[in-house]
């Protein structure tokens, strides 16, 4: 059985991370209360966030991209004579994880705003990001008659505005859509914009339902290009399919909570997460405790000790229950 931490760019997810990850391993681990059904591993991912990039840790244990760290794995120990040799020393097959549970901060105000200790995650979104790129002939602001522009930045604010109304559309709170980049060329307010980049990024737990918006998208955009007289691009940069969370983890974590005196509150993940990806090769669940505002990604992102606290504990119960162990005294969580 495997849990994760994994290492983030604030200072506070990366250090408690850690300390938050190996509690429960040391607490479990004295002769008098070993696993007995399953050993316990702990991964820590790296790079976890820069899934963009394909640099995505779980990716790596799963052996599903390419890896660019060769130099520094050998350096830190584990790498090998090519990125094959690295990839296939840290790939674990299907079937070989019996379990694997990520302890995370929401993301999201849910829990803080409805004053619940534990979110037992139910299923983990998963994003498709497309790249549009228009272009038009681009000209002066001044010299450029209207009726005779093909404005490319034009074409990408429609589009931008297409990307809402699509998602909108499905009448569902877990399908959201978001142009996350939005760049123009010459980018002088004396010139028409010859350029367009757009970065989108369409999540659901529901991979039927994502895609049906990126096809509307995609549609949209040559549509948007043919009347706006523009030229298009499109590139799908990826297209994850969502997970669903094993019932047995959500119902050990939940038990877990209750003989902690703990509420909890049944949610789903709308973030990326580590889990989305080990979810192909194991039985995989997620713990969740509040953060302040519900803010992520930026460097006030903030879960108090308490918090905290309550998630090791879970975590080192929903473990127990998970590998038929046993802690004989719960004030040591």
């Amino acid at each position: 059985m495997i849990y994760c931490m994994h290492c983030n760019i604030s200072r506070q997810p990366m250090l408690q991370g850690m300390v938050a990850a190996a509690t429960p391993l040391a607490v479990f681990y004295p002769p008098q209360r070993p696993p007995k059904a399953h050993s316990l591993t702990l991964y820590s991912f790296i790079l976890s966030k820069d899934h963009y990039y394909n640099l995505d840790g779980p990716l790596y244990f799963a052996a599903l991209h390419a890896l660019y760290c060769l130099q520094a794995a050998n350096a830190a120990g584990y790498g090998g004579s090519s990125h094959k040799d690295v990839l296939t020393s840290t790939k674990s097959p299907k079937g070989t994880v019996d379990y694997f549970v990520e302890l995370h901060i929401e993301q999201g105000p849910l829990l803080e705003q409805e004053e619940k200790d534990i979110g037992v995650v139910t299923a983990i979104a998963a994003p498709a990001a497309l790249e549009v790129k228009f272009s038009g002939d681009g000209g002066h602001a001044g010299a450029q008659l209207m009726p005779l522009r093909n404005d490319a930045g034009l074409a990408a604010a429609e589009l931008a505005l297409a990307v809402e109304a699509h998602t909108l559309a499905t009448g569902a709170d877990d399908t959201v859509g978001t142009t996350g980049i939005f760049e123009i060329s010459p980018n002088a307010v004396n010139s028409v914009p010859r350029e367009a980049r757009l970065a989108i990024d369409v999540r659901d737990i529901d991979g039927e339902r994502r895609d049906a918006v990126v096809q509307a998208i995609l549609y949209s955009a040559a549509q948007i290009a043919m009347k706006r007289k523009v030229r298009v691009n499109i590139s799908m940069i990826n297209q994850d399919p969502p997970a669903v969370c094993d019932d047995r983890i959500q119902s050990a974590v939940t038990s877990a909570a209750a003989e902690l005196g703990l509420s909890t509150n049944r949610m789903v993940s709308r973030a990326y997460h580590d889990s989305l990806f080990m979810a192909r090769i194991a039985p995989t669940g997620m713990i969740f405790i509040p953060c302040k505002n519900g803010w992520s990604h930026r460097p006030d992102e903030f879960a108090s000790e308490k918090d905290i606290g309550n998630g090791v504990g879970v975590l080192a119960l929903t473990m127990a229950q998970l590998s038929d162990g046993v802690w004989q005294d719960k004030d040591e969580l």
